[in-house]
């Protein structure tokens, strides 16, 4: 898909809430901090423990070395069920409170999807899950998988396992067996579908797992794949092409049966994954994630923020003056249309957007870009409205701008509309009053379906895309998911290049990335 420019720089200025007009923003004027209060900390030692180390895989990855397909088995049907976007371990705990299990150290998988397709004990019916631990670097420990001819991989000499888990959705208990085999114990699984996680609990009750009350490094490899009861190890095979028992999209009769592996940083899932070598017959490599306490980074200081700030400014007034340069050149052309309104309303000119956009929709009513922009500019004399303090006015306002955007969409003839149409409406969902209007979840399906179209269409607006999913996490976070808020913000984080309005967003928060 290719865009005009003017529409990019229009979209972008959407998409990114920190260069919305302050007419645009409504503050939480009748909530006012009533849902920062109900926010309460739960102990820890009630969920699982402190958070050890988090590890975010890419979203969407979930082929392999690169083409593996899914079985075409109706029961995977579902997109994403085996792909793991984050891997948790907790700090492990002795005589937890009000726990069947008293001694335990918790590990937890989220998935992008979760589904029970097949008839499961649990809400995840596709992937098996192995994780395996190595708890004393070099010494001991196997380098072999679990299962003969299971993974079809083998792991790094450094790094040999000492232990692996076991976790599928189709056995009441996970299972933890040691490289040795003299070791084979259940783990408790719990499964969580609305936050699309699994834990699982791996009970110290062995003087050699206990070491690792200690405090000490660990490394694990966590990989899945498509469950099948009677593969090795469970790991259904791959071939060529799919079929219902099996994936597809094997190169090689060396490709890993594994779906999606999380890799450390540094290293890329499809590279090692492709890493096997037929004329040497031997397996891929893949490597461990190294799992210790870290402090969390912060920039919070007054001077950095500041920086930042400085870094912004600068950049939001250089892009103010490319649409101003950009308004002028369409107005040269003797363009009357979406472009010419689009650019007046970039520069926060509205009333000469809305004279144009009202123009197009007196004979073309079902425009879908010009119901869009008018659309929002319905919703920022909403925004004025509050400066009179009226609040009921204002919210007529904001309903009959979601009028327009869903008539938009309705009359949208490509994906180029679709996109301005999505941007608009996520832009107001993460800006009125979550407890008011319940929006927010509205705004993060917006900004991901824009994203997931500007990427698919191979789009060249790298900070477009970035902002999109800045914005699904904004989003997500006013809506109270956490977990889903911190998986769109690390992917945010994963790309390069961000820029300094974005940076100062970050900075605010915490987040640094030098």
């Amino acid at each position: 898909m290719k865009m005009a420019k003017y529409l990019i720089a229009a979209l972008f200025c959407i998409a990114a809430a920190y260069l919305i007009p302050k007419t645009f923003i409504y503050g939480d004027f009748i909530t006012g901090n009533i849902d920062r209060v109900l926010h309460l900390r739960v102990d820890p030692r009630f969920s699982g423990g402190e958070v050890l180390a988090k590890f975010l895989d890419e979203m969407g990855d979930d082929y392999g070395e690169g083409g593996l397909t899914y079985p075409r088995h109706e029961g995977f049907k579902e997109k994403g069920c085996l792909d793991i976007v984050r891997y948790t371990v907790y700090e492990p705990l002795v005589n937890a409170p009000w726990s069947n299990e008293q001694d335990f150290w918790q590990i937890a998988i989220t998935f992008a999807n979760v589904s029970k397709a097949f008839d499961s004990i649990y809400d995840f019916s596709q992937p098996v899950i192995h994780v395996y631990i190595d708890i004393d670097g070099d010494i001991g420990g196997s380098k072999e998988t679990a299962h003969s001819r299971a993974e079809l991989i083998k792991f790094d000499d450094e790094h040999p396992w000492d232990f692996m888990v076991q976790i599928d959705g189709n056995h009441k208990s996970g299972r933890l067996i040691s490289w040795d085999k003299t070791i084979e114990e259940k783990v408790s699984i719990y499964s969580v579908p609305e936050k699309k996680t699994i834990f699982a609990r791996i009970l110290l009750n062995n003087k050699r797992i206990k070491n690792v009350l200690d405090g000490r490094t660990t490394y694990h490899y966590v990989l899945t794949g498509a469950y099948d009861q009677y593969a090795s190890g469970n790991f259904m095979q791959v071939k060529n092409k799919a079929g219902i028992r099996n994936g597809g999209g094997a190169k090689s009769k060396l490709t890993p049966r594994v779906f999606d592996y999380v890799a450390p940083k540094g290293y890329k899932q499809k590279k090692l994954l492709s890493s096997y070598d037929e004329d040497m017959y031997t397996y891929a490599t893949v490597y461990p994630l190294e799992v210790k306490r870290t402090e969390q980074k912060y920039i919070q200081d007054a001077d950095s923020i500041e920086k930042y700030r400085e870094l912004a400014r600068k950049e939001n007034e250089n892009r103010r003056e490319a649409s101003l340069r950009e308004l002028e050149e369409i107005k040269a052309s003797g363009n009357r249309g979406v472009e010419l309104a689009s650019a007046y309303f970039r520069v926060e000119k509205y009333k000469e957007a809305e004279d144009i956009l009202d123009n197009i929709l007196e004979k073309h009513p079902d425009n879908s870009r010009a119901l869009a922009y008018k659309g929002s500019i319905i919703a920022i004399k909403g925004g004025e409205c509050l400066a009179t303090k009226s609040p009921a006015k204002a919210i007529g306002y904001v309903n009959t701008a979601y009028e327009y955007y869903d008539n938009a969409e309705i009359h949208a003839q490509n994906n180029e509309d679709i996109v301005v149409v999505l941007l608009n409406r996520g832009n107001l969902s993460i800006s009125v009053p979550e407890l008011v209007f319940q929006k927010s979840l509205q705004g993060a399906a917006d900004f991901l379906n824009a994203a997931e179209i500007l990427e698919n269409s191979g789009s060249a607006d790298k900070d477009l895309i970035i902002s999109c999913y800045y914005n699904a996490a904004t989003a997500y976070e006013r809506a109270g998911k956490e977990d889903e808020a911190e998986i769109y913000l690390f992917r945010t984080l994963s790309f390069d290049d961000l820029s300094h309005s974005l940076r100062y967003e970050l900075v605010k928060k915490g987040y640094v990335d030098e």
